[in-house]
């Protein structure tokens, strides 16, 4: 007799049918692991703008016509992504300032409205990576204040309350102009004029805006965060007193993002060379380490490349209103946002795991049949390039399996992996 064999998906398993009445579920294989060991990927999904921020930002948008919007969008947005300040000395090794950077960027309304039509999602998207990074590895983190330095329209706030709801009872937007500030207070109001109030009423309670960022006040907060800012400023000593006022402002996480590009990459570096030394100076008010996303407080290895290249990473994030008109990026649905940063942890030294040695996964993972090709910043401070193969073990092989850029890679102490240069390394830093 013949015997059909049906195989179909319930639900999440496997089912067997064999003849009319027999039925076997089999379970998918699943990788146990526990949180603590193995934690889940820090990539998300694709990112969207909440959709009080939408509803917001259309108000806005129709106050101007569609192609101005989209020419001027264009121009705005490739300013940015060219703009330069920083470079390196090729002799001395030392930061200088670039004389053609066109001196700080200030933003008026229009240009507000501009960064809204091509950057905030992006941004969004990119913040929203980061701070989950953060949720997801110190678990029950409840942060009650937040400072935000350089707020823009306000994108930061928006990402932070999204995610740990109201459980920040205190946002403090400081932007040098009046004029973003409004903006931002517009669209927290969604989209509603309200600045005959004397204390509007806003979508997200608990907000402060202030011009500039003071030396004087005494207080700290949970998380401080510069998004996109550290580029905006010309000056080379600018960048490093501004750095070390929010290094000192910081209460728990000090969280700095710049674009993915060799210049957002090097005021990411500015930014981690300047705070290290403020922790290796032996003053108790200045104990930390380096939380994200780097695992070790060693030189770091972009520094010593011969090839300067820029260390970033990948979010998903929805199209923006100008976006929304090119052929590129509709074709695609979403743009992978590129973005470099560093998270500082303050008042704790950096924790040592005797099971465990931790490595970052900085380019998109290769899954081959049988083995998993990752390029990785190991935790000794080098730039390599490993395949974790199936005789590795189990549990290791199916870890690797499930790895995205930007997550962490776990070497159990004992596994030994083959690691190969990245990228040649300069003669001084082959010889230490």
């Amino acid at each position: 007799m013949l015997v059909r064999v049906r195989r179909f998906i319930l639900g999440r398993r496997k089912c067997t049918l064999r003849g009319p009445t027999r039925i076997r579920a089999r379970p998918f294989v699943t990788f146990s692991r526990s949180a603590e060991e193995y934690p889940e990927s820090y990539s998300l999904k694709t990112q969207r703008i909440p959709a009080a921020l939408r509803t917001a930002l259309e108000k806005l948008f129709r106050q101007y016509p569609r192609q101005s919007l989209q020419r001027d969008g264009v121009a705005f947005n490739r300013y940015l992504a060219n703009r330069r300040t920083l470079t390196v000395n090729g002799l001395s090794g030392e930061w200088e300032n670039v004389g053609q950077s066109g001196g700080p960027l200030t933003y008026r309304k229009y240009e507000g409205v501009l960064y809204a039509a091509t950057w905030l999602p992006s941004s969004y998207a990119a913040i929203r990576r980061v701070l989950h990074e953060i949720n997801a590895r110190e678990g029950n983190f409840q942060p009650k204040s937040l400072l935000d330095f350089g707020s823009g329209i306000g994108t930061s706030v928006w990402a932070a309350h999204d995610l740990f709801g109201d459980t920040i009872k205190e946002y403090v937007c400081i932007d040098d102009s009046e004029e973003m500030n409004g903006l931002a207070s517009y669209l927290l109001n969604g989209g509603e004029d309200k600045t005959d109030q004397l204390v509007p009423d806003h979508y997200i309670s608990g907000m402060r805006f202030r011009r500039l960022l003071s030396s004087t006040f005494e207080n700290s907060y949970d998380i401080v965060i510069a998004l996109y800012t550290l580029g905006d400023l010309a000056d080379l000593r600018q960048k490093r007193a501004v750095i070390r006022e929010l290094w000192k402002q910081t209460g728990k996480f000090l969280v700095l993002l710049e674009r993915g590009n060799l210049e957002g990459s090097r005021n990411i570096l500015l930014a981690r060379e300047t705070i290290l030394k403020k922790i290796r100076s032996q003053d108790s008010s200045n104990v930390g380490f380096v939380y994200a996303p780097c695992t070790h407080d060693l030189v770091c290895p972009h520094t010593t490349l011969v090839t300067k290249l820029p260390c970033h990473f990948g979010q998903r994030a929805e199209l923006s209103l100008v976006e929304t008109d090119s052929d590129y990026y509709k074709s695609y649905g979403y743009k992978l946002e590129k973005f470099s940063y560093v998270v500082f942890k303050k008042g704790d030294e950096r924790p040592e795991n005797s099971n465990y040695s931790l490595h970052r996964v900085i380019g998109p993972e290769k899954r081959r049949s049988g083995h998993v090709v990752c390029k990785l910043c190991t935790q000794q401070g080098h730039l390599v390039q490993t395949v974790v193969p199936k005789s590795k073990g189990r549990t290791l092989y199916k870890h690797s399996r499930q790895l995205k850029w930007g997550d962490h890679l776990l070497q159990p102490r004992g596994v030994e992996l083959k690691f190969l240069d990245l990228y040649p390394r300069s003669s001084h830093e082959e010889g230490s």
